[in-house]
């Protein structure tokens, strides 16, 4: 998360599904890293219920022509820390 705060990547994962599955074991642990102009245009992301055959499932996504709505969103780095007021 760190690195990631550092570069213009974002990660486009929608929901909280598990992506890596054993007996007794399930966790969300696979990501999609995107650009953020990219990003803008992948919709659809999910991970998908066909048997992969494997531990890991498969992730699937679309990449459109049309812009997505971007969510509202803060960038801790451009907050100015010492007029910010805490609760």
């Amino acid at each position: 998360m760190e690195y990631l705060a550092t570069t213009d990547l974002n990660i486009s994962n929608k929901g909280n599904k598990p992506t890596f599955v054993l007996t007794g074991r399930q966790e969300v642990i696979d990501i999609t890293i995107a650009t953020s102009n990219i990003d803008l245009y992948l919709c659809k992301w999910r991970v998908s219920d066909d048997d992969s055959l494997f531990d890991h499932k498969y992730i699937e996504f679309r990449i459109t022509a049309e812009l997505q709505p971007i969510p509202p969103w803060r960038n801790p780095r451009a907050t100015r820390w010492d007029a910010y007021c805490g609760p």
